[in-house]
């Protein structure tokens, strides 16, 4: 296999805060997460219940 490999996860959070602890707090504990890379959307694509 050449290069890194290359998984997207989407997870809708409250603010900027909730997403540093989901990223610090959970995503870097998992087994096997060596690295991550994060992009922030700053709009809603679609409500909730639309």
């Amino acid at each position: 296999m050449y290069g890194r490999p290359d998984y997207f996860i989407r997870a809708a959070v409250a603010d900027h805060a909730a997403c540093e602890a989901f990223l610090t707090g959970k995503l870097s504990g998992l087994p096997g997460v060596l690295r991550f890379t994060s992009h922030i959307t700053m709009k809603a694509i679609k409500s909730v219940g639309a």
